[in-house]
């Protein structure tokens, strides 16, 4: 069975959770999803991990982290806002407590925005290049840090930080990022 039958079959029959547990090693201390190693895309892998966050409880100290191997990530999930607003490839980390690991700055490439808002907090990003959509950060008590990642070409600001999110900046790289609304 491939990961995504087992991640949905895990709700219906403690086999196939006990399976799934086993196979990621969850039930020890491991909290770590390889993609695409484990699991072919980054949107599947946030899938993935909400159906653990009802089984695993994520904290600061033991987070649930996301390894992205080297290579181009493109996300394909799209986001509505409560307005209606629909934004393409856009993919929405629901849960706190998160670390995105990649394999260095423009040796992994997440192709596509991410978004976090309503409170996430606990999200690490590291290592990595976005391209194509950027970051945007919303709401309060939403808290990011990012490590080591360049933020490139995303045709917008690139980093949209608004509505009380807070965002801690390491070692990155801002460029070549416009809005062109601006113009």
């Amino acid at each position: 069975m491939s990961t995504p039958e087992l991640s949905v079959s895990g709700n219906t029959c403690k086999y196939f959770h006990d399976h799934l547990f086993i196979k990621f090693g969850f039930l020890g201390r491991k909290r770590q999803i390889n993609v695409p190693k484990d699991i072919a895309t980054l949107d599947e892998a946030m899938r993935l991990i909400e159906i653990l966050s009802g089984r695993i409880i994520f904290t600061a100290e033991h987070p649930m982290v996301v390894l992205l191997e080297e290579g181009c990530h493109v996300v394909r999930s799209s986001w509505t806002s409560s307005w209606g607003n629909t934004s393409q490839h856009t993919l929405d980390i629901t849960r706190s407590n998160i670390t995105f690991v990649g394999s260095g700055i423009n040796k992994t490439i997440i192709q596509g925005c991410l978004l976090f808002n309503s409170g996430r907090n606990g999200i690490i990003v590291k290592s990595c290049t976005v391209k194509a959509g950027g970051l945007s950060c919303e709401g309060n008590k939403t808290c990011v840090e990012l490590l080591d990642v360049s933020i490139d070409h995303c045709g917008r600001e690139g980093l949209d930080v608004g509505a009380g999110a807070t965002i801690t900046a390491t070692s990155c790289e801002f460029s070549h990022n416009v809005r062109k609304d601006w113009l």
